[in-house]
């Protein structure tokens, strides 16, 4: 098995993502990394948690990063995905900071510090992986991979 974290801004996409990766026999996901884009990071969070909830694998940590872009405003998909992200299909739920922790590029730093075989699959923004590179130049090196899916929608 593949050890892997998934830096994702879950909306419709990334929450399907996180469901067939949940599924797959080939991935074991050691941590959910939440970065702002299709919704904020605290909504991403809830949909990532409700993910989990449903597949009942709620072992799995999730770390929410910052709330904006490094170098621009943010600007969300929620017209596409709906306020919740999830096509406001399910009723409001606030939170938890129980299951949901912050710290996202510090969770990706001390994980690759403390492992050889971690990979990275980034469905969103990078945001938190600038961030690692912020905190520690060289971090990412320890990566066994690092794969981004990404792409660009309304951009000038």
């Amino acid at each position: 098995m593949k050890n892997i974290i998934i830096d994702c801004d879950p909306g419709i996409d990334d929450s399907l993502a996180l469901i067939l990766a949940l599924k797959s026999k080939e991935l074991n996901i050691v941590g959910i990394t939440i970065c702002a884009g299709n919704v904020s990071v605290e909504i991403g969070a809830i949909n990532a948690h409700r993910i989990l909830k449903l597949l009942n694998r709620e072992e799995i940590p999730i770390y929410i990063g910052d709330n904006f872009p490094i170098k621009r405003t943010l600007i969300t998909a929620q017209d596409t995905h709906g306020n919740d992200g999830l096509g406001d299909v399910y009723p409001p739920i606030k939170y938890c900071s129980k299951t949901i922790k912050i710290g996202a590029a510090n969770f990706i730093i001390k994980t690759l510090k403390e492992n050889n075989d971690i990979s990275i699959i980034a469905l969103g923004p990078l945001t938190n992986l600038a961030k690692v590179v912020n905190l520690d130049k060289y971090i990412l090196k320890k990566a066994k991979r690092i794969i981004s899916i990404g792409g660009a929608f309304r951009t000038f």
